[in-house]
């Protein structure tokens, strides 16, 4: 049984624990925590109980383990290694015993199992110091090699050894009366054993019968709030038979011209002002608690100029981003229906949305097209769309000009990211196949791969890495680009070329070599200003010089698009841990 406090391991236990486990068992331990698994693997890659054999693999999972905060006490509890039998060894032994002899237990076997079993012991001293033991980094040192003339005599067989292996003795034999001492000792420990187990026992029978009363009180809290709550409908019932009574009295009194019972005339002349203005007064509130039911024109105005606001925003947005979400789409056409439903209310108003509905959403149509001849073909749909004379009467110039730019800039984009029409009889060169390296430095030493040139995305790196997301909130976005940069520079040589892409304007150029490190800045550039187009022209022109290409990012998105180009997938963490290795 797992210590109620918490379990930290060290990086060699955790993974010690790692090596021991079997690879169904980690197979089975990873699918039950998907958060582990996708912090192990960070999504993408399904795995199979056989890649749990790779080295690299169980590294990650023991550094998973180790800087984890409730990993390591859900490991031990879910996963059965050689701590088991372990522990069920320890549950035999008398406390007072293991107090005394708990360090020539772990010398003489040295086997790291005691350590975690006494970790997971219910006795609160003898868990602390397993816990303690566990934090250490040098435990698995302390322990190697194992002493076995430091063994209890009493625990000799646990490795094989001493008298437990001989024949059982008998008092009055040579050495029976040390047997019949060890068994007495053995008894006394399994009759402490049997009342730890009875007073558990009785703990959960007080649990019991606590939960028990717990449910008698709030049962009786529920039939109470039902009371009340049957009462309440009540008093409703009656408010609203007294309302719709009400009403009816008003209606038959309006629709038969009855004078209204409520309504008392004036007793002074007709004449007197003091009346009259009392009267207006009086109507003047009754409408307005009419105005409060249906509202106002003001009110409508006041919504309709709010809402002429956001479709105002969301036009520009799409007009200005590279990529549309079809959610942004959406919400665009919403709000200019909404728009248009409120002005059926207040007929004569102008229509507040600067750029037309329509505009907006062709723009947003035209950013999304596949970079595929499947977005070719949706372009030139678009542009005949355009062509018609009524659709450029609705646009207007300016909207037909920023609808036209948008189809122009996709078309150019698709053209350089797929291969000419014209070379169709020419067969087009097999995409690469893609893996995923988590062990830069030994993927290396294999050369598999040949001549490598690796393109980094910049900024998806330093917000990737939780060092340089600290150094970026320390010193700022100029300090952890200028500390990548660096760190790069450092392994230029294993490399056939390294460049590092970061959005915006740089300090210097656009495009500059630092210490045999291409440094790119993309909104300085004048065929691209977006850093993920730049890199998929660069993969696509690099693909056909034959070396292999490696793109470092954990973006999806760019992922997916750079897969036709590129050989291998760096993650962020992956690539900096070899940065600074």
């Amino acid at each position: 049984m797992v210590s109620e406090a918490s379990i930290e391991f060290s990086e060699g236990i955790a993974q010690w624990l790692v090596e021991a486990c079997g690879e169904a068992e980690l197979f089975g331990f990873l699918n039950a925590h998907p958060l582990l698994l996708d912090q192990v693997f960070r999504g993408g890659f399904k795995i199979a109980p056989q890649s749990l054999s790779r080295p690299p693999l169980r590294k990650r999972i023991a550094l998973a383990l180790a800087h984890g905060a409730t990993l390591p006490q859900t490991f031990l509890a879910e996963t059965a290694g050689p701590w088991r039998e372990a522990c069920e060894a320890l549950c035999a032994l008398d406390g007072e015993w293991l107090k005394r002899q708990w360090r020539d237990l772990l010398r003489g076997t040295g086997d790291p199992a005691y350590v975690v079993a006494m970790a997971m012991d219910s006795r609160p001293e003898l868990a602390r110091r397993g816990r303690g033991l566990l934090r250490r980094r040098g435990i698995l040192a302390a322990l190697t090699p194992p002493v076995p003339a430091r063994l209890p005599p009493a625990l000799a067989r646990l490795r094989g050894e001493g008298e437990a292996r001989a024949a059982p003795d008998l008092p009055g034999v040579p050495g029976g009366e040390g047997k019949v001492d060890t068994l007495e000792r053995q008894i006394v420990s399994l009759r402490q054993a049997l009342e730890r187990q009875r007073e558990r026992t009785r703990e959960l029978e007080a649990a019991l019968k606590q939960a028990s009363t717990d449910g008698s009180d709030r049962e009786r809290d529920l039939r109470r709030d039902l009371r009340l709550a049957r009462q309440a409908i009540e008093d409703l019932r009656g408010t609203m038979d007294r309302q719709v009574a009400e009403r009816v009295t008003d209606f038959k009194r309006r629709a038969l011209a009855l004078p209204d019972a409520s309504f008392q005339p004036p007793a002074t002349a007709s004449g007197d002002v003091e009346s009259l203005l009392q009267r207006v007064e009086a109507l003047i509130e009754q409408q307005g608690r009419v105005d409060e039911a249906f509202g106002t024109r003001e009110e409508i105005r006041r919504q309709i100029r709010r809402l002429a606001e956001a479709a105002r925003r969301l036009a520009v947005c799409m007009d200005e981003s590279i990529r549309v979400l079809p959610e942004v789409r959406a919400l665009h056409a919403s709000v200019c229906r909404e728009i248009d439903r409120l002005q059926g209310f207040v007929p004569g108003e102008v229509d507040a949305v600067d750029l037309p509905e329509l505009a907006a959403q062709l723009v947003a149509l035209a950013k999304m097209a596949a970079l595929d001849a499947a977005g070719r073909q949706q372009l030139d749909r678009l542009e005949a769309f355009l062509g018609q004379e009524l659709i450029a009467e609705v646009l207007g110039d300016t909207g037909l000009q920023r609808v036209r730019q948008a189809v122009a800039l996709r078309r150019r984009l698709i053209a350089e990211l797929t291969p000419p029409t014209a070379a169709r009889d020419t067969p087009a060169p097999a995409p690469p196949q893609t893996r995923e390296v988590w062990g830069v430095r030994e993927v290396l030493q294999t050369g598999e791969f040949g001549r490598i040139r690796v393109f980094v995305d910049g900024y998806n790196v330093t917000k990737g890495t939780a060092a340089l997301r600290d150094l970026e909130a320390a010193g700022g976005l100029a300090a952890a680009r200028e500390r990548l940069c660096h760190l790069c520079a450092r392994r230029t040589g294993a490399f056939q070329s390294l460049e590092v892409v970061f959005d915006g304007q740089g300090p210097l150029s656009s495009r500059e070599a630092r210490d045999g490190v291409t440094v790119v800045f993309s909104n300085g550039l004048e065929e691209s200003q977006n850093a993920d187009e730049y890199l998929l022209r660069r993969l696509a022109a690099s693909r056909s010089e034959g070396d292999s290409l490696w793109l470092v990012t954990d973006d999806r998105g760019l992922r997916a698009d750079a897969e036709l180009h590129c050989a291998a997938f760096v993650g962020a963490e992956d690539w900096y841990r070899y940065l600074v290795s």
